[in-house]
């Protein structure tokens, strides 16, 4: 180890350190020793067991049933937690509800005719001369209006739109004859007025309960066909004789040829002439009577 210089040589740093004096054999590296074998058989052991239990659960887990969907664990959730306990949830805001107002509608009022109301009412019409009576009648006559048997509120609107100094005439055969003295019953309310009917022509009406004719009706004319034709086909009769004259006149005209006879229209249109003709009278009468008004005052101003 030494040499003629007086240094000592070592092999290596092993060498030296275990020649270094002072050195505790601590600090000397220490060889691994051999494992025992029993211990060697404990960690082989410790091994497999974990093995085994891994597989265990691996197995157990294999056999729980499958996470439910999303939804359902939302569902779940939301029965277990209440509203009111969730930190993450937004105030719903409920948006407003506009609700749609209903269009009023502009109710125009009727246009005012200052005219006679003359009404005529169709029956059915189930044969080709049912119903050419009553049109015949009314194309001879000016600005009158002819309904079917069915539109008994718009006669009565065209009556209404008409002043009270205006009279009212309806003629009716067969169903309209029916609807001809419905027509006079309506007006006969306090909501209308009791408003008067001058002349109701019923030909030989068929319908039911027409037989008894209201108060506001001052005549009627009833021609009834002696054929037997069918519902309700018998004389009228007034509800009150001190307001209304009703005359039954039994024809020998079958209830489609009633509204043809020549003798029936005649008698009709002389009715009709003498109502016109006196409400004509009357209106002169008025416009003078004003006139004459008029005329004083004017005197009596100078």
């Amino acid at each position: 180890m030494g040499s003629e210089t007086g240094l000592i040589q070592y092999k290596n740093k092993t060498d030296y350190l275990a020649k270094k004096p002072g050195v505790p054999k601590a600090a000397l590296p220490q060889k691994e020793l051999p494992v025992a074998q029993g211990q060697e058989a404990a960690k082989s052991n410790i091994s497999e067991q974990a093995k085994e239990v891994a597989k265990d659960v691996a197995d157990a887990a294999s056999k729980l049933p499958p996470t439910p969907p999303i939804s359902v664990v939302a569902d779940i959730a939301t029965a277990i937690i209440p509203d009111g306990d969730e930190e993450d949830s937004e105030p719903e805001v409920e948006a407003p509800v506009i609700e749609a107002k209903p269009v009023e509608k502009i109710k125009v009022a009727a246009k005012v005719k200052d005219t006679p109301a003359i009404i005529f009412i169709k029956g059915l019409g189930l044969s080709s001369s049912s119903g050419d009576g009553l049109e015949d009648m009314a194309s001879a006559i000016p600005r009158s209006e002819v309904y079917s048997w069915s539109e008994k509120d718009e006669a009565i609107e065209s009556i209404l739109s008409r002043p009270r100094s205006q009279p009212v005439m309806i003629v009716g055969h067969s169903l309209g004859g029916d609807t001809a003295v419905e027509i006079a019953l309506e007006l006969n309310k306090i909501e209308h007025g009791f408003r008067k009917v001058d002349l109701l022509v019923t030909l030989d009406s068929v319908g039911f309960n027409n037989d008894i004719i209201p108060q506001n009706v001052k005549t009627n004319l009833n021609f009834i066909g002696d054929d037997w034709y069918g519902i309700n086909d018998s004389p009228n009769i007034a509800r009150n004789t001190d307001y209304s004259n009703v005359i039954n006149e039994l024809r020998e005209d079958t209830h489609r040829g009633i509204e043809n006879s020549e003798e029936v229209q005649l008698k009709i249109f002389e009715r009709l002439d003498g109502l016109l003709k006196n409400a004509v009278a009357q209106k002169t009468a008025t416009q003078m009577t004003a006139a004459a008004h008029k005329d004083i005052k004017g005197i009596s101003l100078q």
